[in-house]
């Protein structure tokens, strides 16, 4: 239930700070300025989930070199020494 009173309430102010935008009232110097502490702590929680999953999805993409390599030097290894 708070979640979704949070996602709601991310969603109004987005619609006004869009309706702010779209009629020229807010600069991009002070755009930052405005914005309100609900929506910067969900930025800030949504940035730090993005970067650890894109962490993890490294992570995943270096374990899996590392086991092709290994296969490849282990199979090279096989087929010389059964040549």
């Amino acid at each position: 239930n708070e979640t979704r009173k949070l996602l709601a309430h991310y969603r109004r102010c987005k619609d006004m700070r869009m309706k702010q935008v779209g009629t020229g009232r807010r600069g991009s110097s002070n755009a930052s300025q405005q914005s309100c502490l609900v929506c910067s702590l969900m930025a800030r929680h949504a940035k730090v989930m993005m970067e650890k999953h894109q962490q993890q999805l490294v992570q995943q993409q270096q374990q899996r070199q590392v086991a092709d390599d290994f296969c490849y030097t282990v199979g090279s290894g096989y087929r010389a020494a059964h040549s």
